[in-house]
């Protein structure tokens, strides 16, 4: 169904649809930074192309959840054959996802950077800045040139070889400012439940007692200051590891939401075409976004674990579908041949 000719009309109105609606919302949210400031329009461009960017790559599962919805809701309505068309969707759709996997995972170009640089500007051009147009040098050499998995799992190995010398920079200090004999009550008067750091491990440190004795306030004022460098060391680390896990996530999610939204649309068949569209649109489709964001919000906020946050999310989809088609199968085949 996805190949004929309407699946195809569908999925381009659909795309283009969504699409627009992302940036109808990126405009809402940051239209006071952007309009009305007197801002070049090949800035404005710009920034929305960026912006657009990594929208694309939400709106492609939600545009196969609505072709899955009108394409199989309109052969239910006319008593079409849906056995066949199941196995060739099953086919393209996880096509498309695995092409969308090797896509994310290793091609993509990264204009993460160039987005929240060029953000920056516009944002400094509307408190009554001037607008320099450091836009056009966004991209710095040092900077990687996509956010493929070898990248991210290279910013991932870097980010714990920073936390582990801010560990040792850590005990550092404690032995540092720490008389040998205070040095074990110093250790238990901390709080180091956010590091890594052990008893041992400090002991072990080679750095020797060559200063004065400190107090274990200023020994805590130094070590806690550390402590949110390893902190925000952990954050950047859990959204490098949410951006890895969406994307491997988002290809299987484009599979599960074209046969959820299928099913749906079989589900509902007595009802209109237009009115299916409006329920899609106004009810499930936020609906579906905001557990989207909820879980990326208590990954972020470790609540719980990438794993199991991609996974209960799609989990309940597939059993859902499962469920919807069973129950069209059921009752089809009490009529005709599916």
């Amino acid at each position: 169904m996805i190949f004929s000719r309407r699946g195809f009309v569908v999925f381009l109105i659909s795309f283009l649809g969504l699409l627009l609606l992302a940036l109808f919302h990126f405009y809402f949210k940051f239209g006071d930074d952007i309009f009305g400031k007197g801002l070049p329009f090949v800035v404005i461009a710009h920034l929305s192309f960026l912006a657009l960017t990594d929208m694309v790559f939400l709106v492609l599962p939600f545009t196969f959840f609505l072709v899955g919805a009108v394409l199989y809701h309109a052969a239910v309505r006319s008593n079409k054959p849906i056995r066949g068309a199941l196995k060739k969707d099953v086919a393209i759709s996880g096509s498309f996802g695995l092409l969308l996997f090797l896509f994310l995972g290793f091609v993509q170009p990264n204009y993460d950077k160039d987005f929240k640089l060029l953000l920056y500007d516009v944002q400094s051009t509307s408190s009554g800045q001037t607008f320099k147009h450091t836009y056009l040098e966004t991209v710095f050499d040092d900077y990687p040139t996509t956010t493929s998995f070898p990248n991210l799992f290279y910013v991932l190995h870097s980010i714990d070889i920073r936390m582990s010398e801010v560990e040792e920079e850590i005990a550092a200090v404690i032995k540092n400012y720490s008389a040998p004999e205070d040095l074990e009550n110093v250790i238990d008067q901390l709080d180091l439940s956010n590091t890594s750091l052990t008893r041992e491990r400090i002991l072990a440190n080679d750095t020797p007692f060559n200063g004065t004795r400190q107090s274990i306030e200023l020994i805590k004022q130094v070590v806690y200051g550390k402590i949110m460098m390893i902190e925000n060391l952990q954050s950047m680390q859990r959204n490098f590891e949410l951006e890895i896990w969406n994307r491997i996530s988002y290809p299987l999610l484009l599979v599960v939401l074209f046969f959820f939204g299928g099913s749906l649309g079989m589900i509902l068949k007595r009802i209109r075409p237009a009115l299916l569209i409006v329920i899609v649109l106004l009810a499930l489709f936020p609906l579906l976004l905001y557990l989207l964001i909820l879980k990326d919000y208590m990954i972020i906020n470790d609540k719980i674990s990438n794993l199991l946050g991609n996974l209960l999310v799609q989990s309940f989809l597939l059993i859902v579908t499962v469920v919807f088609m069973l129950i069209v199968v059921k009752f089809r085949k009490k009529t005709h041949d599916i």
